[in-house]
């Protein structure tokens, strides 16, 4: 994303929310392509609710009449909202960052890129390096 799109996700906010998030909505689409009344009975109305049918006074149970959608249609309408969620997503990230760049902002210097000495009480470096095997030294000192 960085190289190419010239953004950078400090936090691994795509990595954690975006990329789980498209993944379980095309899920969601399959899942709703593949479900039948044989394999669900009734149950199948409770998870997607305009597929039950208009007149529902055949059925068990207190379910609501639905829109009787094919398995498709409840498919594409999961997908439709997929899509909807990534342009609200990707006009408000644009926007914010658009916004970001007005010189009012006070962008940060060079310098003070990726630290947090100016916003928060960061404790001072003990002078602890991670080796490979994982152990904490002091200066180089094992520490086990």
């Amino acid at each position: 994303m960085g190289h190419k799109l010239k953004i950078h996700d400090t936090c691994g906010v795509n990595n954690l929310h975006g990329m789980p998030a498209i993944l379980a909505a095309i899920v969601s689409a399959v899942a709703a392509a593949l479900a039948t009344h044989e394999q669900y009975g009734d149950g199948l109305y409770g998870g997607f609710p305009m597929r039950a049918p208009t007149n529902t006074s055949h059925l068990e149970g207190d379910i609501s009449p639905g829109e009787d959608w094919t398995a498709g249609k409840q498919a594409g309408h999961q997908l439709a909202a997929l899509m909807v969620t990534l342009l609200i997503a990707v006009v408000g990230g644009s926007l914010t960052g658009l916004f970001l760049k007005i010189p009012l902002c006070d962008p940060p210097r060079d310098n003070q890129m990726f630290d947090d000495d100016d916003y928060w009480d960061v404790p001072e470096d003990e002078g602890y390096l991670l080796t490979t095997q994982g152990n904490a030294s002091k200066n180089g000192e094992s520490r086990m």
